[in-house]
């Protein structure tokens, strides 16, 4: 299927997915203003959470094509990746710091400093 090749990805695919990140980032934002997590309205601020879930949304986005994930559960989980954020940023680190710890032999240390 041509929508699965990562080489081939679907625009509608690929603009539905942004979407939903950046609806679920402003879903985020708003409920922590809410909530009184965050004090006051930010331009500056909001566009941060939103670069940031512009990036998770692009690297779930990927692995989802790397492991052909259906279209559609590639966009929900896209989606749900922007509105999670730097949350998801986290847990893909720990993730390929675990990987290629593993694959180069290397043991990780907190603080991120590497023992051979």
């Amino acid at each position: 299927m041509p929508y699965k090749d990562p080489n081939n990805a679907n625009l509608i695919t690929v603009m539905l997915a942004l979407i939903l990140a950046t609806w679920g980032c402003m879903v985020s934002y708003l409920l922590r203003l809410k909530a009184g997590t965050i004090t006051k309205f930010s331009v500056i601020g909001f566009l941060v959470e939103m670069v940031i879930s512009g990036f998770a949304c692009v690297m779930i986005y990927l692995l989802c094509m790397q492991f052909r994930v259906p279209e559609l559960l590639t966009v929900f989980i896209s989606g749900m990746a922007g509105h999670s954020g730097a949350s998801t940023i986290s847990v893909l680190k720990r993730i390929s710091d675990s990987f290629l710890g593993s694959l180069f032999n290397v043991n990780t240390k907190k603080g991120g400093k590497h023992e051979n």
